[in-house]
């Protein structure tokens, strides 16, 4: 910060300090590592701010907070003529911009979506080109437009469809029976290999699911959980006929739901009380 200037007392030139300059030169010099020779590999930090076309200042003020990391040269040259970056450290640094660019706007590359989705993003392409998935193209500063999905639209994909796995943990039933209600036309996948995109998991709509549930009601293992007893404990309460339950249309013995008025009349009945949400 200057000691004297337009903004500190009025002062048409802006002067410094000189300890406050040795300081910031200090700084510099701490986050750079020696170097012996002027590659060609490597340009000054002026001539990299050129190359790049971004403010030598931004670039100072990231080599200060950690990266880019420059390389001294050591010689009697002017600070910012000895310390320089080499052209792989410009490459990263630029891609490092770019992946704090799209954070900021809340922004995720395709690989980046597919890896939180736990997904191939050759699959996730194929779903934005289902339109199950919104995308985006973000103009790049040296290069062509990357696709980019925002993450509320991630989050929205998420809370739209489920995957096969998902879809039987949430009727509390397995996976084959999964399969065999699509076989009867109970579910129907929005995307996977029965509808021909090639991959390997079916998609299918959160609705669809969820209407198969009777309102209010619960799976078994979420109702042993509430009873404090283990799911086959629950199980045979429930073939006792101590407990009712209810049956998914198309599925097996294992396809069943709890009401929750059921399981409070229960556990009243057996001492323990209203069940809480």
């Amino acid at each position: 910060m200057p000691a004297r200037g337009p903004y500190v007392n009025g002062y048409n030139i802006r002067l410094y300090r000189a300890t406050d300059v040795e300081r910031f030169a200090a700084r510099l010099l701490h986050r750079a590592v020696k170097a012996t020779v002027l590659a060609p590999a490597q340009v000054t930090l002026p001539q990299a701010a050129r190359v790049m076309g971004i403010p030598l200042a931004s670039i100072l003020i990231d080599v200060l907070d950690g990266y880019p990391v420059p390389m001294d040269l050591d010689t009697d040259l002017p600070l910012l003529q000895r310390l320089t970056l080499p052209r792989d450290e410009i490459q990263r640094y630029l891609g490092e911009r770019e992946r704090r660019r799209r954070e900021e706007l809340g922004l995720l590359t395709a690989r980046e979506a597919a890896a939180q989705l736990g997904v191939d993003d050759g699959v996730l392409r194929l779903w934005i080109r289902r339109g199950l998935l919104p995308s985006e193209r973000l103009d790049g500063r040296r290069k062509r437009s990357r696709l980019v999905i925002r993450r509320e639209a991630l989050t929205a994909f998420r809370r739209t469809y489920l995957w096969t796995e998902e879809a039987a943990e949430y009727l509390g039933i397995v996976a084959q029976t999964v399969h065999k209600y699509v076989r009867k036309g109970i579910l129907h996948p929005v995307a996977g290999r029965r509808v021909g995109d090639g991959s390997n998991r079916l998609l299918f709509p959160r609705e669809e699911v969820e209407a198969l549930l009777p309102p209010g009601s619960l799976t078994v293992q979420e109702a042993a959980r509430l009873l404090g007893v283990s799911p086959s404990r629950a199980y045979a309460i429930i073939r006792l006929g101590k407990l009712k339950s209810v049956a998914i249309p198309g599925g097996g013995s294992t396809t069943i739901r709890i009401q929750r008025g059921e399981l409070e009349a229960y556990r009243r009945e057996i001492g323990k009380g209203d069940i809480q949400t």
